[in-house]
């Protein structure tokens, strides 16, 4: 029978996904759940103004005058002085990401409950829910330029894992070089490249897929416990045993790079370094990347905020606090160490009276981080037994551990925000009021060909894709009213 009476021809996919709901359909960045950044940015979002370029005027104040002075009788009023601001273009940057689903899955699925739409149904859920909502949170938590991890020498090994096409690749990136430890920001099915370490030529061939990810945890230790071979590795599938050994030969070199498949490769947006670019949205990594020098150094992209040189202005640097700057024991820098509600109070104070004057209101962690903060906040244990009669443990009733839903400070409620991409140990604390995203329209399938599906470019075996995706990017005002402090231990 011809595929329509079936009802999975081209033009049926088409005409299912076209009319769903707009809410199964697009995404907006102020509608993400599970990725809490974007809850505390969304009532920033800017949806208009960008140019034919996909660009936006972004104003970056540099100066304020403090012109003010005492006054008596035949004195001239002090003269007004000139704010600084000095305009910007701020690219937008597109995610795109793909969804796929094959004909033959398609009749499998009809005359099942809910047919074959139910099949459509479940890989665009997987496209929103998992697949590029990964995408979005790397872009919250990342630096703009797809970095990963960096690949601790002669930890490369090829046939580590019982499979003579895998390669295993340890890590030892540390988050007071690169934002996070090792390899937690990989997830299987990514797909990847190495480089050198400074990014401009590269190492190996890319686009193989991470099939296991382990991450080596910090565990309130110093950062050396784990920059071992013991440390965070991926296992990569390399499809072949020859690409394998070919593969992990040329990787195999100390402080070589693994990034996003075409971070580096499609020389998206390069800034300033022949081959490292920022092909991403620029999200909580970039405030802080000059405190940072997890890959080369030297390159001058570290040092700079959408090209505008960060140690030139005050209004551009942000702040960065480790053990060394509150610790009350050893007072280690990189190593975890006990902390007071007092301690953090005083680091806001250096941020409310520093040069930006800002407020903070806003507190980012992960979820270990939240229930330490939440035991220093109520001044309780971690949890609680109740026992209905003595000597009898049936019916006990247990209370975990929880994250603060608001920490108050003076008279204000600080907004807590609680996701797992923050990097052990760490709370980031900002003024959101200087933030914003910037979306042009939402993210929606591409309809390329007039639909949202087509045949795939390469196909073989009748499968259909839908390509979808979007603009967007996040940008600061100012970046001296952000800090984040590391070497917080969070089992006390």
């Amino acid at each position: 029978m011809p595929a329509a009476h079936y009802g999975v021809d081209l033009d049926s996919l088409n005409y299912y996904t076209r009319d769903l709901p707009e809410a199964q359909r697009v995404i907006t960045l102020d509608n993400i759940p599970d990725v809490m950044f974007f809850d505390a940015l969304a009532p920033m979002l800017n949806k208009e103004g960008f140019d034919a370029g996909h660009c936006i005027e972004h104003l970056i104040k540099t100066k304020v005058p403090l012109r003010g002075k005492a006054h008596g009788d035949g004195v001239a009023i002090p003269q007004a002085g000139k704010s600084g601001y000095i305009p910007i273009k701020v690219p937008l940057a597109e995610l795109i990401d793909n969804v796929r689903i094959s004909r033959q899955a398609m009749l499998r699925a009809t005359g099942m409950p809910g047919s074959w739409a139910k099949a459509v149904d479940d890989v665009i859920d997987d496209l929103k829910k998992i697949s590029f909502k990964e995408v979005l949170r790397h872009s919250a938590i990342g630096a703009g330029n797809g970095f990963l991890a960096r690949i601790y020498g002669a930890a490369v090994t090829n046939d580590e894992s019982s499979a003579a096409t895998w390669v295993r690749i340890t890590c030892d990136n540390v988050y007071e070089e690169t934002m996070w430890d090792n390899v937690a920001l990989c997830q299987p099915g990514m797909l990847i490249e190495c480089t050198q370490d400074n990014g401009t030529t590269a190492a190996g061939v890319g686009g193989y897929e991470i099939v296991n990810v382990h991450v080596a945890k910090r565990s309130n230790g110093a950062s050396s416990t784990i920059q071992t071979t013991n440390g965070g590795y991926i296992d990569v599938d390399c499809v072949t045993t020859g690409a394998a050994t070919t593969f992990a030969a040329a990787v195999n070199h100390d402080n070589y790079v693994v990034w996003r498949y075409g971070a580096v490769s499609d020389s998206i947006g390069s800034e300033d370094t022949a081959r490292i670019g920022f092909p991403y949205p620029r999200g909580v990594a970039y405030w802080f990347m000059e405190h940072f020098s997890g890959l080369d150094p030297s390159t001058s992209y570290y040092t700079k905020y959408f090209a505008l040189t960060r140690a030139t202005y005050s209004s551009l640097q942000s702040r960065i606090y480790n053990a060394g700057d509150f610790g009350l024991d050893t007072k280690t820098a990189h190593t975890p160490d006990v902390w007071s509600l007092r301690g953090l109070s005083d680091i806001m104070v250096d941020v409310e009276t520093g040069s930006g004057k800002g407020t903070i209101d806003t507190w980012m962690f992960n979820r270990r981080m939240g229930m330490a903060i939440n035991a220093r906040n109520a001044a309780e244990k971690g949890f609680q037994v109740v026992m209905p009669t003595a000597g009898e443990y049936e019916g006990q009733t247990v209370s975990l551990a929880t994250v603060p839903q608001k920490v108050v400070y003076g008279d204000r409620p600080l907004r807590m925000i609680c996701d797992e991409a923050i990097p052990c140990n760490t709370l980031i604390m900002f003024d959101s009021r200087d933030d914003l995203m910037d979306q042009d329209g939402s993210f929606d399938f591409l309809n390329l060909e007039g639909g949202a599906w087509s045949k795939s470019f390469d196909d073989r075996y009748t499968d259909f894709e839908a390509p979808f995706g979007g603009f967007c990017q996040f940008r600061s005002r100012r970046l001296d009213n952000k800090a984040i402090i590391q070497d917080l231990r969070d089992d006390i």
